[in-house]
């Protein structure tokens, strides 16, 4: 093993015994200061690339800058290209090009009050989802969205069900022939994908929940296996991450065999005890689908405490991709300078939602759709941003939703001031 796998392979252990006490706790945050001072006087791994944006529908053109890495590139032209529009990289070299509308820079979290000064607004690198089991199974169903429920009716009318398995067992044939054909076709592109032996670290004295045909006995062969993931228990919390699917992964996933995987999670963790499990890690916008699809299930979102990276956004121009950005992907922003409480838990209440209504759209029914499909369980609450004739008739209008406030802008360019003076 060389030199930089045993640093990285000694930060994560540390990182996973930070809880258990002081002393770890303590060797963690020296080690991670000393990364986040390697990452800010070497940042090898950055690059800056320009993305072009067009509207097939009216021929609009933009584009956007991002310094970060290649993950970050692929992310956000993939939602752009899911809202519609055509992306595509240009040449940062050739002068012709126009000045980008809209900046991304990933940056490490130990600046983000530099680019907040300066007029950015800051999104956590990554967002938690938690689901709280320690009032009961029956107080979690009530939590669950409409699709969850029917997701649940559709188990039981399979006849799905689920076994507890020991991970060394099958690990190695897991990764290959279930975890990895789920993310080419879940993730198809993405550069970043875990390596075996950052699965295998994962795995190690934790369990795999598989699910079946309810004809299944126990301890299933791999080859009976419809999906399964890998659940890490820490005392009273608990971790379910790394699924994998058997077989094809697009008629697993018709089948609903990933809702069976968290929903048999859900159960099972009830049942042993735990009193929180943690769905794992999703991308700050309100309309990513991974986290969409774990808050159906009840979970609450937090600012993870875990990454070294933020994200910070600047809109450079009042253009409408600046717009068309916060209308169809609004953004999860850590709106609080609140630090890491004495038990070491990350502070609550510090993520607003950040999303945009045309002045033209800005009505009771647009506002309460809005609510409705933006609004999750763990933001201290949603902004609306919008540019009306009369911003004293649209903040009457908004206070009729709870959770919802209203910000009048008329120009994107001044949005991050504005936003960031409500946190003060």
């Amino acid at each position: 093993m060389n030199l930089k796998a045993l640093i990285k392979n000694s930060y994560a252990v540390l990182a996973d015994r930070a809880t258990q006490n002081r002393a770890f706790w303590a060797a963690f945050r020296l080690a991670r200061d000393l990364r986040l001072l390697v990452e800010l006087l070497f940042p090898q791994r950055f690059f800056r690339r320009t993305i072009a944006v067009a509207d097939p529908l009216n021929g609009r053109r933009a584009s956007f800058s991002l310094w970060g890495n290649a993950s970050g590139v692929w992310y956000l032209s993939r939602c752009l290209e899911r809202s519609g529009l055509s992306v595509q990289e240009v040449d940062d070299s050739n002068p012709a090009n126009a000045r980008p509308s809209i900046s991304f820079v990933w940056h490490n979290c130990a600046v983000s009050w530099k680019f907040r000064r300066n007029g950015w607004l800051v999104l956590p690198g990554q967002v938690r989802s938690r689901v709280d089991l320690s009032a009961g199974m029956d107080a979690v169903r009530a939590r669950f969205l409409r699709s969850a429920k029917a997701a649940v009716r559709s188990i039981k009318n399979q006849r799905l069900t689920y076994h507890i398995v020991p991970c060394d067992e099958v690990l190695r044939r897991f990764y290959d022939e279930m975890y990895l054909p789920y993310r080419e076709v879940r993730f198809a592109g993405n550069p970043i994908v875990k390596d075996f032996e950052s699965v295998r670290r994962f795995a190690k004295g934790s369990v795999m929940l598989a699910v079946t045909d309810y004809h299944v006995k126990p301890r299933p062969k791999l080859e009976d296996m419809l999906g399964a993931l890998i659940l890490r228990r820490n005392g009273s919390n608990a971790t379910a991450d790394l699924p994998g699917l058997n077989g094809d992964p697009l008629a697993a996933l018709e089948r609903g065999v990933v809702e069976a995987l968290y929903y048999f999670s859900l159960e099972w963790c009830h049942s042993q005890g735990i009193e929180t499990l943690d769905l794992g890690q999703s991308h700050p916008f309100l309309d990513d689908g991974i986290l969409r699809f774990k808050t159906k299930w009840g979970a609450m979102v937090e600012a993870s405490q875990t990454g070294v990276h933020n994200l910070a956004v600047r809109f450079l121009d009042n253009g409408w991709l600046g717009k068309h950005l916060l209308a169809n992907h609004p953004l999860i922003l850590n709106c609080s300078r609140q630090r890491a409480t004495a038990n070491r838990q990350p502070p609550t209440g510090n993520l607003i939602g950040l999303a945009h209504l045309p002045a033209d759209e800005l009505s009771y029914r647009a506002l309460r759709k809005t609510r409705r499909s933006r609004m999750i369980d763990g933001l201290q609450e949603l902004v609306v941003v919008s540019d009306p004739n009369s911003p004293q008739d649209a903040q009457r209008l908004a206070g009729q939703f709870p959770g919802v406030r209203f910000l009048s802008c008329y120009d994107l360019r001044y949005l991050a001031e504005a936003v960031n003076s409500l946190s003060r």
